[in-house]
């Protein structure tokens, strides 16, 4: 299986940053935990393009456990087709989703 293009995200990678908005690549793999983690100014979060089909084994993106923790302006969200939830509480604390 060649994994060597596909993205990820690492644990508090965006964690208390300004960000507001994001817009996943399309070979992102999996959001680790925490990723985004208290951004506080994270209003939109589109997953949509992402599309690992082209893969062999698992063509699903992973959003692991607390990924979006806190991120309370988040109102807008886009998931892909084919996802999955490692762990609880990916988007916990966010009061609009």
């Amino acid at each position: 299986m060649n994994t060597s293009k596909r993205g990820v995200i690492g644990p508090y990678a965006f964690a208390e940053s300004g960000i507001r908005h994001f817009s996943a690549p399309v070979k992102l793999q999996k959001i680790y935990n925490n990723a985004f983690d208290s951004c506080v100014n994270l209003s939109v979060v589109d997953l949509s393009e992402v599309n690992l089909s082209n893969f062999d084994g698992n063509n699903k993106l992973t959003i692991q456990a607390g990924a979006f923790n806190g991120c309370n302006k988040l109102n807008t969200l886009a998931l892909p087709t084919y996802f999955e939830f490692d762990g609880s509480g990916a988007f916990a604390n966010c009061p609009a989703i």
